[in-house]
């Protein structure tokens, strides 16, 4: 059997958790990933129409489109040197639009 390495941006886990596709529906932020100290690795994929992936509660500033602009089809990756642990949330780039996401995280 293999020795983990041991450290804070090493893979300690076992498993990666892979969401479905989820449908964001409404024209306010909502939560993508809750708060994780021991997450080493996010990434997050749009996979239809465009969306903000915002580092910051999905209740703070709930209608506001800031953030890491995603088109469609892109993937953000953390980078793994200076991963962020607290709640991820992602809102629509328009109102009315169904961008859809899913998640890699451990």
């Amino acid at each position: 059997m293999a020795n983990k390495t041991i450290g804070r941006n090493a893979n300690t886990s076992d498993f990666a958790e892979v969401t479905d596709v989820v449908e964001i529906t409404v024209n306010t932020a909502v939560l993508v990933a809750p708060i994780d100290k021991d997450r080493i690795y996010f990434a997050v994929s749009v996979t239809s129409k465009d969306a903000y992936i915002r580092f910051m509660p999905a209740t703070t500033q709930p209608s506001e489109r800031k953030g890491i602009f995603l088109k469609k089809d892109q993937i953000y990756e953390m980078p793994t040197d200076n991963i962020y642990t607290g709640e991820v949330s992602i809102i629509n780039k328009k109102n009315n639009e169904k961008p859809e996401y899913s998640i890699t995280t451990y």
